[in-house]
């Protein structure tokens, strides 16, 4: 008689489970088998982008330093850390709900099921359990302690393309401040020749004043140099997670060769690397659950229980077990919970869409953005070789005394901005390649 009622409370859970939803499914997301536009660049084999360490190729060791100490340092690192505590908290406490607990009552009672004990103290072992409900739990539980690691993966991302792109923009403005110094001081030269021409009656006192209004612009230029260089270091020590303060860096922009290959991974392969990607899905995967667990309220519960301890009015022991299942039969606020369960999961799966085409439009931008500022940094090199060779002539000239100094100036200074076109072109294109590196997902395993 015993058996067959534990049988029939059995079967009665069995049905209720067909109540939740199915086993998750991942969603069918159309992907490119290549991408839309073929670029001007120079690519290498695919590579396994986590491990791929790409900031090493630059051969600087300061950089290599910079970016440790970020990944050791940074409070976003850090916070992400911490989540994955709280998540794996959150999955022991659950894991735990699958165990029995006891409580102790001490007090005074006349329940008379107990013949009125008086004065008692009882043990009170209970194990209560929604078993579909407390899987499904579980479930969600796992999956977010998995977005929350996929979370620290992207910190890891954003941290060392922050780094790297600090520390290029600061030895960039280094050089250009250089630069600006060095255009500053073949205009003043400039102007010294001009004023001479000037008083000889050879030039308008315009060339005079449009001379010394581009002075006026470096000087200026000069200023705003300087806060950048600034902004960088500051940038840098928020990275290490320090106060704002002077850094010292030795690497010199020209040293940095900007002509990388770039690893030829497809849209797939691109995708099943990303972190925000997995942690999209983690997410929608929870969110599943939840709508499981939610709907599991619906559904009877076990709760198996015993009374056992003293009273002071009767003799021997007090011995009282119980064994049933309770269930709601009205619950409409279960109805509403459920709603809003689906609701976020909706959410949930429209993010995690979202995701993918956020991926696959930055990659492309990175690309094209690459390819641009590589072409335009080709150009302006060439460009600059020119402008040498015109200068090396205007000084041949110029020694010669088949020309004035005043041309051989005039074209120096054309070369100075040629060099910080260059620079500010050469910072650009490594900024793209920091983004297209960040997007790939390259490196994020750290070092």
């Amino acid at each position: 008689m015993l058996r067959a009622r534990w049988l029939i409370l059995l079967c009665i859970l069995l049905n209720s489970g067909c109540l939740l939803q199915g086993t998750y499914k991942k969603p069918y997301v159309h992907i490119p088998q290549k991408w839309p536009n073929k670029y001007p660049i120079q690519v290498k084999e695919s590579a396994y982008l986590p491990d791929l360490f790409w900031w090493k190729q630059f051969n600087s060791s300061e950089l290599d330093i910079f970016i440790q100490k970020a990944l050791q340092n940074n409070y976003q690192i850090h916070l992400a850390m911490a989540n994955i505590e709280a998540a794996q908290s959150q999955l022991k406490q659950i894991k735990l709900n699958w165990l029995p607990n006891l409580t102790a009552l001490a007090g005074y009672s006349q329940f008379p099921v107990l013949g009125n004990p008086g004065a008692t103290v009882i043990a009170y072992p209970a194990y209560i359990i929604n078993i579909f409900q407390l899987y499904k739990q579980q479930k969600s539980a796992q999956s977010v302690l998995e977005a929350s690691i996929y979370a620290k993966f992207s910190a890891n991302l954003v941290v060392i393309a922050q780094t790297a792109a600090s520390f290029f923009t600061l030895i960039a403005q280094n050089e250009a401040l250089d630069l600006h110094n060095k255009l500053l001081k073949d205009y003043y030269a400039y102007l010294k020749l001009a004023q001479s021409q000037y008083h000889a009656d050879l030039i308008p006192l315009d060339n005079i004043a449009q001379i010394q209004s581009q002075i006026k612009q470096i000087e200026a230029r000069i200023q705003v140099t300087k806060h950048n260089i600034l902004v960088s270091k500051n940038a840098l020590h928020f990275l290490f997670n320090e106060n704002p303060g002077n850094i010292q860096v030795n690497a010199l922009f020209k040293n940095i060769n900007s002509n990388k290959l770039i690893p030829g991974n497809l849209p797939a392969s691109v995708l099943s690397a990303r972190p925000d990607i997995h942690e999209a899905e983690a997410l929608l995967k929870a969110a599943h659950a939840d709508v499981s667990a939610v709907t599991a309220n619906l559904l009877p519960a076990i709760n198996l229980g015993a009374y056992l301890g003293e009273g002071s009015n009767i003799e021997g022991s007090i011995k009282l077990g119980q064994a049933y299942i309770n269930g709601p039969i009205i619950d409409f606020p279960v109805f509403a919970q459920i709603g809003v369960s689906n609701a976020q999961y909706k959410s949930m799966y429209i993010k995690y869409i979202t995701a993918i085409r956020e991926a696959l439009r930055d990659v492309a931008n990175d690309l094209s953005a690459y390819a641009a500022y590589s072409k335009q940094l080709d150009n302006n090199q060439a460009g600059l070789v020119s402008e040498k060779q015109l200068c090396h002539l205007a000084e041949v000239r110029y020694r010669h005394g088949i020309d004035d100094n005043i041309n051989l100036i005039r074209c120096r200074i054309e070369l100075d901005k040629f060099k910080l076109a260059i620079n500010q072109n050469k910072l650009e294109k490594l900024l793209a390649l920091v983004n297209l590196y960040q997007d790939l997902a390259g490196g994020y395993r750290g070092t």
